[in-house]
């Protein structure tokens, strides 16, 4: 079989599992996600490597959002439409990363050397946040505390939706991402709360 006709032949799947997606049928969707997500962690991991499983995994999850809240929209091919998206959340993710950078280097000139004062205090407000985000996860719903103490050991999202299917077995894919993008916006906004409650008091 030539290459043309594999290309032809995986191009239709990927059609096929869309339109079905479209059309609301849940094995389609549910195969549509777990196939993306496993050429997406390629892309990632290849364009950054080097560095942690976890960044890969948001950028994907990001990635996928974003597909999912626009899948009415996709006309054909949507994994080049994935890693369209992708490539441009790893371009924002790069430049970001090279902004923190230069402003880490611009306060480091113009610091003491010792870093005795700048480095003490960001430690202070780095845990100060940290407890806050710990004491919001306690006050999310089970699902988002599983999913949070999961994340917080190493485990990928995709470790974590298997793992709780055994829980939940008609979890799908979709409504799992769905969830765990409330409970990062619940997450946010407790932690918020928490931080300006402690600001308030002090």
């Amino acid at each position: 079989m030539s290459t043309e006709v594999i290309g032809v032949s995986a191009g239709a799947t990927w059609n096929r599992l869309l339109i079905e997606a479209q059309q609301g049928v849940c094995s389609s969707q549910e195969e549509l996600c777990s196939r993306l997500h496993a050429k997406l962690m390629l892309v990632a991991q290849y364009s950054l490597r080097g560095l942690d499983r976890s960044v890969h995994e948001d950028l994907v999850q990001e990635t996928m959002k974003v597909l999912w809240e626009n899948l009415e929209q996709i006309e054909d091919n949507p994994q080049y439409y994935a890693r369209k998206v992708l490539s441009n959340k790893i371009g924002e993710y790069l430049r970001a990363r090279k902004f923190r950078s230069e402003r880490l280097e611009h306060v480091g000139a113009h610091t003491d050397v010792s870093g005795s004062g700048t480095e003490i205090e960001d430690d202070v407000i780095a845990r100060e946040r940290l407890l806050c985000v710990c004491k919001a996860i306690l006050q999310l719903s089970p699902f988002c505390r599983k999913f949070y103490n999961a994340w917080l050991l190493g485990q990928s999202r995709s470790e974590i939706w298997t793992k709780l299917r055994a829980d939940e077995p008609f979890l799908k894919w979709s409504t799992f991402y769905s969830r765990v993008n409330r409970c990062q916006k619940k997450l946010e906004a407790l932690a918020w709360v928490q931080a300006g409650g402690r600001d308030s008091e002090t």
